[in-house]
C-alpha cells in the first residue's frame, strides 16, 4: 500500500521544521548566564578579548612612558616590557584579520625594545631604549587603528 502524497508532504514538513528548530537550538547554545562564551575575535581583532587585550598592552606602553628612561631604572623597564611582551602574547592569540599583522608588528618592536633595555644594563644607550619605544608606540598605533573596539 503506498502512502498518500498529501501525507507524505506533511511528515516532509514536520521532519523540516523540528530539523530548523533543532538548528536553532544548537546555534542559540546553552542560556545558563555564562557569559565567558562571548565573541573573542572580530574582523579585525575587534572581539571583546581582544580589545581587553589591547587595553593591557597599551596601559603596558603608558607605563613605560612614565618610566624615567635611565641606567637606574633599567631592571625596572625590563620587567615592565616583561609584562608587555607577555600581554602582547595573549593579545596576539586573540588577534584576527589585519590586527594580527599589526599585532606581529608590534612584537618585533617588543623584541627591539626588549633589546634595547638589556643594553641599558649593559653600558647601553637611553636614546637606543627611547627610539625603541618610539617604535613600539607607533606599532601599537597600528593595531589601535587596525582594531575594531568602539
Amino acid at each position: 500500500m503506498r502512502a498518500h502524497p498529501k501525507r507524505f508532504l506533511t511528515r516532509a514538513a514536520v521532519l523540516a521544521v523540528v530539523a530548523a528548530l533543532a538548528v536553532a537550538a544548537t546555534a542559540c547554545g546553552d542560556d545558563s548566564g555564562d557569559s565567558s562564551a562571548s565573541t573573542t575575535t572580530g574582523a579585525a581583532g575587534g572581539g571583546s578579548a581582544f580589545c581587553d587585550d589591547l587595553d593591557s598592552v597599551s596601559s603596558d606602553v603608558s607605563s613605560l612612558e612614565s618610566t624615567d628612561i635611565s641606567v637606574d631604572n633599567a631592571a625596572e623597564i625590563g620587567s615592565t616590557v616583561e609584562q608587555l611582551g607577555d600581554d602582547v602574547s595573549t593579545l596576539a592569540d586573540d588577534a584576527s584579520g589585519e590586527a594580527s599583522d599589526d599585532v606581529s608588528e608590534l612584537q618585533d618592536a617588543i623584541s627591539d625594545l626588549s633589546s634595547a633595555v638589556s643594553g641599558l644594563a649593559d653600558g647601553g644607550s637611553v636614546d637606543d631604549v627611547t627610539s625603541a619605544l618610539d617604535g613600539v608606540k607607533s606599532a601599537l598605533s597600528d593595531v589601535e587603528s587596525s582594531a575594531d573596539c568602539s
